[in-house]
């Protein structure tokens, strides 16, 4: 339907912005990785966790490790010394 008085840039902005971050959300899904119930602390986007164990922010990047795969790591890294 045609809008008589078409939306503001703004709106149509952000609503572009959120549908390219549900569609970036959603390729990660179906690759495997999980949504967390985190959101990211910059931008507030629900963080995704790789089979790896790395979290990442879909929006703006913003990539760690998950806290239980760290603490893995470091306690194989004390064990192996």
């Amino acid at each position: 339907a045609a809008y008589e008085n078409p939306p503001p840039a703004r709106w149509q902005a952000e609503r572009a912005r959120r549908d390219a971050v549900s569609n970036r959300l959603g390729e990660r899904m179906l690759a495997g990785w999980c949504l967390l119930a985190e959101a990211c602390p910059a931008c507030a986007t629900p963080l995704v966790r790789s089979r790896d164990g790395v979290d990442e922010c879909v929006e703006c990047g913003v990539v760690g490790r998950a806290a239980g795969v760290a603490a893995e790591e470091e306690a194989a890294g004390a064990a192996a010394a």
